[in-house]
């Protein structure tokens, strides 16, 4: 068997940026270790990886990541030249489209030209656009051409794997419900297991925070709502860690709301340097506006942290009451009471720490998202010889 994953994203690396990333990562290096002789096309190597499989940048000497339109239209004519290339010189049984994709926003020229005809093509994995998203890659002057070529892409592939039940109803009418599958990312539990007991006790109760400093995030919130619970727990730090274009404006806030010695902006943290945080800190939070899937939620259960967030999509997919809680969004009391009880039961707390670790190693493992793709590509192989 042998695969061409193109794209496979902006960049191909497993450990410096965000979870979208590491996913695409996750999936193409899954099925290029298995098939050996499968190519990876992406846009930018940007780790030493020492790879048995081929992997052909598409922009090598891109030195800046753009969220604009012109940016995701060359990068689609790069990676679509170099794997019509590829396509001509060689026999691939499997075209897979990884990252990025999202629904009415993103197309694949290589189905539309019908160079994957007589091929397996496999879209995903993805989960939908935050509703009140405004799509930075393709302004709505483009969205009139974008949105049908979309469509019938997903109309081309003989399987589409999502996320989640959401994004299943919203692909379901341009895809037939039996190529429809889900595989949720994962984490590799590995990288952040703690390698000692945790003091459960200790001072100060320190929560940790991780994402992008935008408006969705609603770090603002999140930094307001502690403020009001330190009043009364004043041993209580909040560490958020991530860099965007809401840094000065937070700053600002909590010098206003005189919490300079609780609140701490620590900035960009590497993925690698994840797992150090984690361990240091007694729960995890994020109050924000909406999540499609929330990775960070992975990776504080695989740390055991407990988790403070509210009832969006991602969370829905991963918490349950044996290890986390969901508030309303507005819910500011919920939030400082959930709080203050976890501040003051430290054995509740290590109840749902241990809870978190659990639930992560039955659900959300790397290695057992791993064996779904190797799953799923050996039933379409299986199927596609068994018609041919």
């Amino acid at each position: 068997m042998k695969a061409l994953l193109a794209p496979s994203h902006y960049v191909y690396e497993s450990q410096l940026r965000g979870s979208e990333y590491r996913h695409a990562f996750e999936i193409a290096d899954s099925v290029a270790r298995n098939w050996p002789e499968s190519v990876v096309v992406t846009g930018k190597i940007t780790e030493k990886m020492n790879l048995p499989y081929r992997v052909i940048e598409a922009q090598p000497k891109k030195t800046v990541y753009e969220m604009g339109a012109l940016a995701a239209i060359l990068f689609t004519i790069r990676y679509s030249l170099k794997s019509i290339k590829l396509l001509m010189r060689e026999d691939f049984d499997v075209v897979h489209h990884v990252r990025p994709f999202k629904l009415g926003a993103t197309f694949n020229l290589l189905a539309l030209l019908n160079l994957t005809r007589n091929k397996i093509f496999i879209i995903g994995s993805f989960s939908v656009p935050y509703n009140n998203e405004k799509l930075p890659l393709f302004p709505r002057t483009l969205q009139k051409i974008i949105s049908p070529l979309s469509h019938r892409t997903l109309a081309k592939a003989d399987c589409v794997v999502v996320y989640d039940m959401v994004t299943k109803k919203l692909v379901s009418p341009y895809v037939d419900q039996e190529k429809i599958k889900l595989i949720a990312p994962g984490v590799d539990g590995n990288r952040f297991k703690l390698s000692s007991a945790k003091d459960y006790f200790s001072e100060p109760f320190k929560l940790v925070a991780v994402g992008y400093l935008i408006p969705r995030k609603r770090f603002d919130y999140l930094i307001r709502v502690f403020a009001e619970t330190v009043k009364a727990n004043p041993k209580a730090v909040l560490n958020i860690y991530g860099d965007g274009p809401e840094m000065s404006k937070l700053q600002i806030l909590i010098s206003n709301l005189g919490v300079e010695k609780n609140v701490f902006l620590k900035g960009f943290i590497k993925n690698s340097d994840l797992p150090k945080v984690y361990k240091d800190a007694h729960v995890f939070t994020l109050l924000q506006q909406e999540e499609s899937y929330g990775q960070v939620y992975l990776e504080a259960m695989a740390s055991s942290l407990p988790i403070i967030t509210t009832n969006n999509i991602g969370a829905k997919q991963i918490i349950n009451d044996g290890f986390g809680y969901m508030i309303k969004r507005n819910d500011r009391e919920a939030f400082k009471k959930i709080l203050t009880s976890l501040m003051n039961d430290r054995n509740k707390l290590r109840e749902l720490s241990t809870g978190a670790r659990q639930e992560f190693e039955r659900k959300h493992d790397s290695k057992l998202v791993r064996k779904k793709w190797l799953a799923l590509y050996n039933d379409l192989l299986r199927a596609r010889s068994h018609y041919s």
